[in-house]
C-alpha cells in the first residue's frame, strides 16, 4: 500500500500543475474549456498516462486516473464550486476511462518487452 501513495501523490500534483497550467494558459475556468484540449492537451495526457503505465507496471491505471481526476480539483480552485460540478465530475470520470485503458495496454507492452 504505502509504495503507491509516492506515485499516486505525484499523479494528483503533477496532474493539478498540468491541468491549472492549461486552465491559465488558455483563459477558461475548465481545461475542456479550451478549444485546443481534444486536439492536444487531451491526447498529451492519454500519452502520459501510457508512459505512467509503462514504467509502473501495475500501479499504473491508478496513477492514469488521478492525473486525469486532478482536472476536478482545478475546476473547483478556478472556478469555485458550482451547479455543473457534478456534471463536471461525470465528464471526469468518463474522461479517466480512456485514460485507464491506455495506461493497461502499455502495462502490457512493458511485460511483453521485459520478458523477451
Amino acid at each position: 500500500m504505502w509504495r503507491r501513495i509516492g506515485p499516486s501523490f505525484g499523479a494528483l500534483v503533477s496532474g493539478g500543475v498540468y491541468w491549472l497550467s492549461i486552465s491559465k494558459a488558455s483563459g477558461v475556468a475548465e481545461p475542456w474549456d479550451d478549444g485546443a484540449y481534444w486536439r492536444i492537451w487531451y491526447p498529451l495526457a492519454l500519452l502520459i498516462c501510457a508512459l505512467s503505465g509503462y514504467l509502473l507496471k501495475k500501479d499504473g491505471w491508478l496513477v492514469s486516473a488521478i492525473f486525469i481526476a486532478a482536472q476536478l480539483p482545478v475546476m473547483v480552485l478556478v472556478s469555485g464550486i458550482g451547479p455543473l460540478l457534478m456534471l463536471g465530475l461525470l465528464l471526469t470520470m468518463a474522461l479517466a476511462v480512456p485514460a485507464v485503458a491506455v495506461s493497461a495496454a502499455a502495462t502490457l507492452v512493458a511485460t511483453r518487452v521485459r520478458a523477451t
